[in-house]
């Protein structure tokens, strides 16, 4: 039996997981989003993953709640996957301490970033399909890794590996995430589809008038705006003319994860 457990907004990390568990027998695939909030969490089986994107240089804030929790036997080689839009992060270091240092493998993937609140950071046309292709390359290159049971540079597992800059901001925005989609809004293009409450991978969406709204508990992963397929939910008035993004090998309908949330 081997296991991988995922966070995904926009597909990223999916697709990463997606694409492993076809190389290996037996294989579950989970949402940590349907995890976190179990008071224990014992991880079962010969190889174990951990997928996600990196959000401010380290893991997202529900990925490190569920790593608080979980249980790693000690015959089980745990891996993890980064999905970022730069090419490394100080995340392996956080997954490896939470897991009292039982972190077998790491590595980063590059995929385009989706991440809208301050850049439009997407690449165009043939920069982003080889942006893509090498991404897929990536992840052939993992799966091999991880069959051959290939080990962590310790150098990955050190603090000093971090971005200088995450100390400057990323307390602040962890502190912001319960109001941090107060400034999320639908313009007038919203026609009430509800595909963005099906997708958040929190279930932090519903709705009141045929509108959507947030309840507080985002993680900033930007899969609503991204997914509306009529280009309706805001941030702020900053997004409007921004492109959107969901990975090209990843449905919407696989990443719906609340599929009976009805409008």
């Amino acid at each position: 039996m081997n296991q991988i457990y995922y966070f995904s907004g926009t597909g990223n990390s999916l697709r990463v997981a997606t694409v492993i568990s076809e190389q290996f027998a037996d294989c579950e695939i989970i949402p940590i989003s349907q995890k976190v909030n179990q008071n224990s969490i014992e991880l079962k089986g010969e190889t174990v993953g951990i997928i996600y994107p990196v959000y401010y240089d380290d893991v997202p804030e529900v990925v490190e709640h569920f790593l608080k929790k979980v249980k790693v036997p000690q015959e089980t080689y745990l891996y993890a996957i980064a999905t970022l839009g730069s090419k490394k992060s100080g995340s392996f270091e956080t997954i490896n301490r939470l897991t009292s240092g039982q972190l077998s493998y790491g590595k980063h993937i590059t995929m385009p970033s989706a991440q809208l609140r301050i850049y439009d950071v997407l690449p165009k046309g043939d920069a982003l399909n080889a942006l893509i292709h090498s991404s897929e390359k990536a992840i052939k290159e993992a799966i091999e890794d991880i069959k051959n049971r290939e080990t962590i540079n310790p150098s990955e597992l050190q603090w000093h590996n971090r971005n200088p800059l995450y100390r400057i901001f990323r307390k602040p925005w962890l502190k912001s995430l319960p109001k941090i989609d107060s400034d999320f809004h639908t313009d007038a293009n919203c026609n009430s589809c509800g595909i963005c409450q099906k997708i958040c991978p929190m279930n932090n969406i519903h709705y009141q008038d045929g509108q959507p709204v947030w309840n507080g508990h985002c993680q900033d992963c930007h899969g609503c705006i991204n997914a509306c397929p009529k280009r309706a939910i805001q941030i702020k008035n900053k997004t409007s003319k921004k492109k959107r993004y969901i990975h090209p090998n990843i449905t919407l309908k696989a990443l719906i994860i609340n599929e009976n949330n009805s409008n």
